[in-house]
């Protein structure tokens, strides 16, 4: 991809791994930020190209990325159960999203498609807590587990290669981050409320979750919400 191409990509969202989504991705970004050669339709924008602002061809950018994600889960869900193709978490909203949930040594983060171990690695070298990495590629899980021996937080963070949904027990969890899509959220959600002990903090960065909102934390143009999960639901017995 040109540098002046990747110029007008959002921070975070330009490196996918799979080589199947990468060609997708660079495609539907050199889409979304050239000139369209056909007819533009009535309902576009009837703006020139050459009159859109940077800001509105980033924007058409993440759409289309969010596009592909959407598409790329419908078609894994019935698979390896993946929820969107990587996309790091620029490290300045890491940082500042850390320092609002206060972590310490009793905690544990658990970082829903941990991609890289981002969120990991800082969480566990700064505050010395307990990480768990899901993580439905292996080549990511293996390049974690690299970073982690290298920082000697080996004996801190644990990796699955495996969905989330096919986890133990997640009630010593007291902080769960993902980075996915709104479709994936909302699916994500039941899941959460009845795995998680109730008020445990959760962090959806981008998209948010059906839940009430605690607090949002910006950085690199990226958003982080956080959120408490709510008590366990529970099933009625029908009355006799």
């Amino acid at each position: 991809m040109r540098s002046a191409e990747r110029d007008t990509l959002p921070d975070g969202i330009a490196h996918v791994p799979h080589a199947d989504i990468s060609t997708e991705f660079c495609t539907l970004a050199a889409e979304s930020s050239s000139c369209p050669t056909d007819q533009v339709s009535a309902h576009q924008d009837e703006r020139s190209c050459d009159q859109a602002s940077p800001t509105a061809r980033s924007r058409r950018i993440r759409d289309k990325v969010v596009e592909l994600a959407k598409r790329r889960w419908r078609e894994d869900v019935t698979g390896r159960g993946l929820f969107a193709p990587y996309s790091p978490t620029p490290k300045e909203l890491i940082q500042k999203t850390l320092q609002v949930l206060e972590l310490d040594n009793r905690s544990v983060l658990l970082d829903i498609g941990c991609g890289d171990g981002r969120w990991l690695i800082e969480a566990c070298s700064q505050f010395r807590c307990k990480g768990i990495g899901v993580e439905s590629n292996a080549e990511l899980v293996d390049t974690v587990r690299r970073h982690a021996a290298e920082q000697n937080l080996a004996d801190l963070v644990t990796l699955h290669n495996t969905d989330v949904k096919l986890m133990g027990d997640l009630s010593l969890v007291t902080v769960a981050v993902f980075y996915g899509s709104r479709a994936s959220c909302k699916e994500l959600a039941p899941f959460l409320t009845q795995r998680l002990q109730p008020n445990t903090y959760v962090v959806s960065v981008q998209f948010e979750f059906p839940w009430a909102l605690e607090q949002k934390v910006t950085g690199a143009g990226f958003v982080a919400s956080i959120y408490r999960s709510p008590a366990h639901e529970t099933t009625q017995q029908p009355h006799c």
